[in-house]
């Protein structure tokens, strides 16, 4: 009889057992900005459907109703895939294809000081109306800051002005910047904040310059006629300095 009783206690644990958890293809995973991944689940090794797909972070990353991911810019987002009997979660993180340089300070309006205490490369020249730092590396030229009534108006970063800097720089910008378009021989992009933007352009003196300002438009469109006058001042300021 106790054998019987044991056997009986065992067949009904195993029969009561939780049912198979459901597990994601890929619960870790690494991609570029412009890199895909198809997300599938399973449970006890067989396909589920009726599943509602969801990116934490859709500035990161977006995933739609089929589990197909979509990266969009550098950073860290979780996919969770949800059904009436649970979810399961990923976690997926967006490598840059370069690290190029350190963007400039864009706390636009902070004073000379406070821009001063934030920038960490080497300060090459002071003047009234703005500061000029040595590029940290061989592609960088200068990065250069301009102030108007000492609150930070423009940042710059001057390039080598080479092909390969130029595809470089734009491919740093585009995994960082996804918003971003075409004004005549202008690029511009747009923080996901939309409070600044930074232009590119090749200057016939300057080179190859990211100009960074704040989007004073709230929009995202192209540069005003007011942005573009001013972006020609800061350009010859700059110019003006070397």
């Amino acid at each position: 009889m106790k054998k019987l009783t044991i056997l009986f206690i065992g067949l009904c644990l195993a029969a009561c057992s939780k049912e198979d958890p459901m597990t994601i293809n890929q619960p870790n995973g690494q991609l570029k900005y412009d890199g895909t991944h198809q997300f599938t689940v399973k449970k006890g090794g067989n396909s589920v459907s009726g599943i509602t797909w969801k990116s934490s972070d859709t500035k990161v990353g977006t995933v739609d109703n089929n589990g197909n991911f979509k990266a969009r810019k550098i950073g860290k987002t979780d996919v969770t895939a949800s059904t009436s009997d649970g979810s399961v979660s990923a976690s997926i993180e967006i490598f840059p294809y370069t690290t190029f340089f350190a963007e400039p300070v864009v706390d636009f309006g902070l004073s000379k000081a406070s821009v001063k205490s934030k920038e960490k490369r080497k300060l090459e020249e002071e003047a009234a109306e703005g500061l000029l730092y040595t590029g940290e590396n061989s592609k960088i030229e200068n990065v250069a800051y301009t102030f108007s009534n000492n609150k930070l108006e423009y940042a710059a970063v001057l390039f080598q002005s080479t092909s390969a800097v130029v595809k470089e720089a734009t491919t740093y910008m585009k995994e960082r910047y996804p918003v971003s378009g075409v004004d005549g021989s202008e690029i511009y992009f747009f923080s996901d904040n939309n409070k600044y933007l930074a232009v590119m352009v090749v200057d016939e003196d300057l080179g190859l310059v990211a100009l960074y300002m704040e989007n004073t438009t709230g929009a995202r469109k192209e540069l005003t006629p007011k942005q573009a006058e001013s972006f020609k001042k800061a350009l010859a300021a700059f110019k003006a300095r070397r």
